[in-house]
């Protein structure tokens, strides 16, 4: 079936391998964001987080992301998770300061990660996240690319104030992220998702006792190029 499932493969792939070092001096871009000079930029090393920078990265973003899930998927997926983000940022669900750009020393764009207000059943939207899409150039994959724009996003998510993300994908991936099957806090997959086990929804809390009565069906009825 057209997209999820190429958004769970697409992870996996991008998020499973840890073989090498990024090359120094790579920077994470956030569009649209606010000034800061700490915070998690600091924590996680990069050399700066910039603002104001949306016209110049949203749409070469986009064609990263499409030709990332062409490469790996098929020209249909590619399209439909371009939609996907285009359809993120024109509704009340994007967080301009979690939409994530990693650019080289050259200023070219190498990786995308996105984290999205998320609701179950209509509720916890201002608590709850999902990580979705996520991609690395093909090139470059298996350099810990992905793995430091996620560590990066959810430290800046905490930051935010959010509660807990979800993801779906391979559980062998993200158990030493600190993520955890969600079933175990209540929180399970509408049989439209045709998850292959239960284990493939999870949820990581960002403070501890943050899923604390955060229950419900996760449904993707809401992004209408999934429909």
């Amino acid at each position: 079936r057209v997209g999820h499932e190429g958004f769970e493969h697409q992870l996996d792939q991008l998020y499973s391998a840890d073989a090498m070092d990024v090359v120094s001096d790579i920077k994470v871009m956030e569009t649209m964001l606010q000034r800061d000079t700490g915070g998690a930029a600091r924590d996680f090393g990069f050399e700066k987080v910039y603002d104001s920078y949306e016209a110049m990265l949203q749409d070469p973003a986009l064609e990263l992301v499409e030709a990332v899930f062409t490469d790996h998927e098929s020209e249909e997926e590619g399209k439909l998770v371009r939609r996907l983000v285009e359809e993120i940022r024109s509704k009340r669900w994007y967080l301009p300061e979690l939409e994530l750009i990693m650019v080289n020393e050259a200023d070219e764009i190498i990786g995308y990660c996105m984290f999205s207000r998320f609701h179950l059943e209509g509720k916890y939207e201002q608590e709850l996240l999902i990580l979705t899409p996520m991609a690395v150039k093909t090139q470059l994959q298996r350099q810990h690319i992905s793995k430091e724009m996620i560590e990066y996003g959810l430290e800046r998510a905490r930051e935010l104030g959010y509660k807990a993300v979800i993801v779906e994908g391979n559980p062998m991936n993200y158990r030493s992220r600190g993520f955890v099957t969600s079933a175990d806090h209540g929180i399970t997959a509408h049989e439209s998702i045709g998850l292959p086990a239960v284990e493939c929804l999870m949820v990581k809390e960002l403070i501890p006792g943050g899923l604390e009565g955060i229950q419900g069906v996760v449904s993707y009825a809401d992004y209408e190029c999934l429909r």
